[in-house]
């Protein structure tokens, strides 16, 4: 599986019914996110992270940060239907990625880790 989050703007594919759509992360989709989950962007992530979240959550965060296609009105049945905690192993990336600018943790978005002595880039690492 390549990197959830490997193109430069972060965006993440999923597949619904046949159907692939592009999640792109904005202020605009944490907005959007925040205001369907009642909770801050980092509490969502943590829940997913834990395990903690249901269809409902993994519906917010498609609604919220798909592009360039129109949702249909039975999402929610297709994200069950296709099985949202397989969803989730692409939506939890793109979550991270979210938070993070597209880094991996301690790191930049090319995969150099950070020296934690200094904070700097270190390349190559």
């Amino acid at each position: 599986m390549s990197a959830p989050n490997a193109d430069p703007r972060g965006e993440t594919e999923i597949v619904l019914a046949g159907e692939t759509y592009t999640l792109r992360p904005s202020f605009k989709a944490i907005a959007a996110l925040r205001k369907a989950t009642g909770e801050p962007l980092l509490r969502t992530v943590g829940r997913f992270i834990e395990g903690n979240f249901d269809a409902h959550e993994v519906l917010a965060v498609v609604s919220a940060c798909v592009v360039g296609k129109k949702l249909p009105p039975d999402l929610g049945e297709l994200i069950v239907r296709d099985g949202f905690a397989d969803l989730s192993a692409k939506v939890l990336p793109f979550l991270v990625g979210m938070c993070t600018g597209g880094r991996p943790e301690g790191g930049d978005a090319a995969g150099n880790a950070m020296a934690p002595e200094t904070g700097n880039i270190r390349s190559g690492a």
